[in-house]
Formats: structure tokens, sequence, C-alpha cells
């Protein structure tokens, strides 16, 4: 798989990106939609994380309003006739709810893979961070110096395994056909800027760039040598649910 130098393609309407998307099927592309998680029942205001990281009783789960998300882009995708194979979806259950929206309209099978999970960073969690404090700071865990004691999970060693996911999809796909992967803000983030530039993008910035708020995604043309040839964002973005 490489990493052109392509942008994200806005189009005005479903009617006009399943039209394009028609055409890329002429050439025996392969699409990979790729999903973040629908908007969240987050009372506290938590900085929430991993399931695992938090208490039973903080883990955080879909509303009302995450699943209707989840519901449009499931009739969407079936509106765009998108031959969906399968449903690969991060382990957490924020991202298992939302692909159990998605399995059951379009009647597809999931499977559970960590390499989509979201990136390890326990520390604003540990410390009781709230969301509008992540916010002034930018939502910046990558920073060694401030979150070094807990480890977290690298920038490189996100984007390396979201690639994986990505590639390891695309190689399951036969021309035409189409995966669905569910994921978190930042490892989206990071792949969808890594397609568009070949770089590895700032965390300081990320936000700024190519951000899925939550409840949208983005769709990816892959031609037969595995390149991406398009990037068409799918759902509304909402830079107030980016957080």
């Amino acid at each position: 798989m490489s990493a052109e130098k392509i942008s994200l393609t806005n189009l005005k309407s479903w009617v006009e990106l399943k039209k394009r998307l028609d055409g890329l099927k002429s050439t025996e592309a392969k699409f990979i939609i790729i999903i973040r998680h629908g908007e969240l029942n987050n009372p506290k205001k938590i900085v929430y994380n991993r399931d695992a990281v938090m208490k039973p009783e903080d883990i955080i789960h879909l509303s009302a309003e995450g699943k209707k998300q989840l519901v449009n882009l499931g009739q969407l995708i079936t509106r765009l006739e998108l031959d969906c194979q399968r449903i690969f979806s991060s382990p957490e259950s924020r991202t298992q709810e939302s692909a159990e929206i998605l399995g059951a309209i379009l009647n597809i099978k999931i499977t559970i893979t960590d390499d989509l999970d979201e990136i390890y960073a326990p520390g604003p969690y540990l410390e009781g961070l709230l969301l509008d404090q992540w916010q002034k700071s930018d939502g910046n865990c990558y920073d060694l110096q401030t979150w070094g004691k807990y480890k977290h999970e690298s920038r490189e060693d996100v984007l390396s395994r979201m690639k994986r996911a990505f590639k390891q999809t695309v190689q399951f796909l036969q021309p035409g056909e189409s995966s669905i992967l569910v994921s978190h803000g930042d490892p989206i983030a990071f792949l969808a800027n890594w397609l568009v530039s070949g770089k590895i993008h700032d965390p300081t910035t990320l936000r700024e760039a190519i951000y899925p708020s939550k409840g949208t995604g983005i769709i990816a043309a892959v031609d037969p040598e595995g390149s991406v040839i398009g990037l068409f964002p799918i759902g509304k973005r909402d830079k107030t649910k980016i957080y």
C-alpha cells in the first residue's frame, strides 16, 4: 500500500458521491469505509480512554444521538450500494456499539481487532481531567514531558497499527467490494492525514487537520495496485464534537 498526495473530496450530495464511487468501481477499485464511533453519553464530562483503564461506572457508551448518527451512516452506505463484506471494530464499548448498529442495518458480520483500538493514554483520565480542561491543552497526550510516566502509546505506533489494519482489509477485498473500519478520533486522524500527505502529522495540530467528529467517516478508494486514489467524507462534520 502506498500513500499518494491526494486531497479530501467534499461532494454536495450523496447522489454526487454515489456517481463518483460508481465511476471508481469501473476501475476495479476497492473501498475502505473508516468510521469514528458515534456521539457519547458522558454526563461527567471526563476525558475517557480505553475501557480497561477506567472504572466500570465510567465506561462510555453511545448516546441516543450517537445511535442515530450510526443509523444514518448505515442507511447512507446502503444507498451508495457499496458491496460491504465485513465490519472490523475496535474492542471498546463505544466502537462495538457503533459497529453493531451498522451490522444490523447492513446484515454483515463484525470482527474485533486491537489494531483499531483507542490510543493507550490513561494519564488524563487517571489525573481526573475534564473535557474542557483537555480542550484547552489541545488534547495532546503524546508529550513525553507531561505524560511520560504513564507510558502512553506513541503516534508512530498508533499509525503503524492503523496502516496494518487498512492494508489487511484492502487485501481481503475483491475489486468493487468494501469493508468498514470502526475506530477512534486520533487513530483515524493519523491514518487519514498520512493517506493525504505520506507523513505522520504533528499531534499539536492534529485536530486542525483532517480529524473526524463523532459519528462521521471517510471512504477511501484504493486502486488494484494498492494506491489510494480518492478520499470522500461522509456524515455531518461538527468541529464542536471532535473531543
